[in-house]
Formats: C-alpha cells, structure tokens, sequence
C-alpha cells in the first residue's frame, strides 16, 4: 500500500495519523483495500529511533461493486517502530567580522588665498617689484616683475631709472649735448615697452633761487626732455611733464656736487597696459606743488 502519514511535530517524536490505499489478496482473489491508522511515538536514544504504539482499521472491497456489510473488517493493534536520520541544524555560516568605522575625515584644509597678479605678467603682486607693470621674472628680488632692463636703463616700481646724470647748466633749461646718449637710451627703452603707455617727466631745480623762479625752471627742464625723447622716437602722447623746483632735492647738502644731482629729471610710469587689454593709472605719491604746471 501507499498512502501518507501526518505529524504535528517534525523534530521530535508525538502523534501520528496516516492513510493508505492499495492492493489486498484474499485467498485467490485480488481485492482493493483502504487502511487508516493512529499512533503516538517516543523518541528512543541519541539518533532518530521513534517507537509507540498505534491502532490500524483495514477495509477490503469487492471490486467494481458498492460498501456491504459483508466486506472485510480488520481492526488491529502493534508496536510502531521508525528509524531516521537526525534533522541537522542547518550550517551556521561564519560571522562576519564587523568592519572597523572608516577614518574620521579630515576638515579640508583651506584653499590659499587667490594669486594677485594686477600687471598680469605671470609674477605675484608679492613678489613683484614693479606690480603694476608688466615684466619678467628675474632672480633679483630689486627687479623680479619690472621690465627687463635696457643699457643704462631699467625699472624701479613706477619709476624708469637710468646710470647716468642729464646734465643741465645752473639756471638753463636745456638739456647739455652731453646727456643726448642717456636720452636716446631712454626713448629706446620706452619705444620697446607698449605696455608703459604713458610716463610723467619730472622737472627738478637746485635750492638757489626764489620757489617761483625755480618751479617755472624745473617745468622748463621737464619739457626740454620731453622734446629731445619725441625727437628720438616716443609718441607725443605717451609724455606729460610737471616741474617740482626744488621741493624734492635727491642731495640734501649744499655744494655743487649737491646741486648738481638736484638739477635733474625723472620718469615716473603713470599708466600701464592692464592684463585684460585696457589701461590702469598708477596712484602718485604726492600732488603736485603749489603754482606747478599741470
């Protein structure tokens, strides 16, 4: 026969009922039959060995013919003994180890402050020399960031210098054929920077003479050069003048020596070509002097 059993409890041994259907021989005769049976089991030893009694009921039937009362009965008792196999807990997969907390992280530093570069020649603001002026970069802290320097010829901050003296005879206000050279050096140096669009000629007289005199002297002296440079080649328009007389000796003495040097004139840069194409005017240190020229 073959039939299936029911249990409530699957893991330890209890009740049981199960029910079958098969083949039954009766003497010569070949007969259906149906078997229901009740049992209660115990669990016997470490393994799976259950062992209980149960109660059977056994119906034989004539084929192909209804349920009579004169149909076999059998009703019976016995032992019910069942072998298994232990029921394995299921493999316990390894714990996995909890990973360490990843590292605090790390307040971002702060971004360095932006490169000022106002003449946009590729040196900062701070360690530029001439910061308002396009240049080069040198390893000389006195020029890094000023334009590269001509014979005789090179820039200070905002201010074109040259290694020679323009010579003016006391109380004169041209300029001596002898500084025509240093002159001429400085109309090629300002020719080949287009980015120092526009210098200041500075006048200057010794201290002899009345400050009225002097101014209207020294102003003399600023135009002078002016002419003699757009003789040898700067634009007009690229040159303003003013005199100072004798407000800014270079020699505080007063020998001739002294007044020599005082008799002189400068080159302040006063605009410059910008990084982004347009002009920028330098700020001036000073204004100019009382009933100066413009």
């Amino acid at each position: 026969m073959a039939g299936i059993r029911a249990r409530p409890f699957f893991e330890v041994a209890g009740p049981w009922i199960d029910a079958n259907l098969g083949y039954v021989r009766t003497g010569d005769l070949n007969r259906f039959g149906f078997e229901a049976d009740l049992g209660y089991d115990w669990r016997v030893g470490p393994g799976r060995c259950d062992v209980g009694p149960y109660v059977g009921y056994l119906q034989i039937v004539q084929p192909k013919d209804a349920l009579r009362p004169e149909d076999a009965h059998v009703l019976f008792f016995g032992i019910h003994i069942a072998f298994g196999v232990e029921r394995r807990p299921p493999p316990v997969a390894p714990a996995i180890p909890t990973p360490e907390p990843p590292p605090p992280l790390l307040e971002p530093s702060p971004a360095p402050p932006p490169v000022v570069d106002r003449d946009g020649d590729g040196v900062p603001d701070a360690d530029d020399a001439c910061p308002d002026i396009p240049g080069v970069h040198t390893g000389d802290p006195k020029t890094n960031g000023c334009p590269p320097a001509g014979d005789q010829v090179h820039v200070v901050k905002d201010r074109i210098e040259y290694d020679d003296v323009i010579l003016f005879d006391t109380d004169q206000a041209h300029v001596h054929h002898a500084s025509w050279p240093i002159l001429q050096k400085l109309a090629d140096f300002i020719t080949a920077h287009p980015d120092i669009e526009e210098v200041d000629i500075t006048g200057h007289a010794d201290e002899r003479g009345s400050r009225e005199h002097n101014l209207a002297l020294s102003q003399a002296r600023a135009v002078a050069v002016k002419e003699r440079l757009v003789f040898f080649g700067v634009a007009t328009g690229r040159l303003t003048t003013i005199g100072y007389g004798d407000a800014r000796p270079r020699a505080e003495g007063h020998s001739e020596s002294d007044w020599r040097q005082n008799r002189r004139a400068q080159f302040i840069i006063t605009k410059v070509k910008n990084a982004q194409g347009g002009s920028t005017s330098l700020p001036q240190g000073e204004p100019p002097p009382a009933g100066g020229a413009p």
